[in-house]
């Protein structure tokens, strides 16, 4: 009896009416997510842009589908190993077209050539160099 009336009180803050402020938030948020805002600069053709690194294709496959499942306006950039992963942020760092840069790394640890724990440290030294 306890667990039927935690969920029929839980119930009743859900089905409370939402207030003005809140529609207002909801109905501005969802257009935003209709016209896609946000996923794009106004002055290039510049996307925000994920960037997933493994030494294995048979892994980059897949997770790139998930991420277009997810959303399509995202851009997903590919690299097969840690340095290959640094050059590609670097290079996005340096462009001067807008400010959309790498929002989101996923990086396998262990690779070949550079592993994944060496490439987070370099990514990281890249943005402290950027902001200073």
């Amino acid at each position: 009896m306890k667990a039927i009336r935690k969920y029929s009180a839980s119930y009743e803050e859900r089905s409370r009416k939402p207030s003005k402020k809140e529609l207002k938030a909801q109905k501005q948020l969802s257009n935003n997510v209709k016209l896609g805002k946000g996923l794009e600069s106004k002055g290039c053709k510049c996307r925000h842009t994920w960037l997933i690194v493994d030494d294995s294709p048979f892994n980059l496959i897949p997770l790139e589908a998930m991420i277009f499942q997810i959303e399509k306006k995202i851009r997903v950039v590919q690299a097969t190993s840690g340095d290959e992963a640094v050059e590609i942020f670097k290079r996005d760092r340096e462009k001067t077209c807008c400010n959309l840069w790498i929002k989101f790394v996923i990086m396998d640890i262990e690779m070949q050539i550079m592993d994944g724990v060496a490439s987070a440290k370099a990514i990281f030294a890249i943005c402290k160099n950027v902001q200073n």
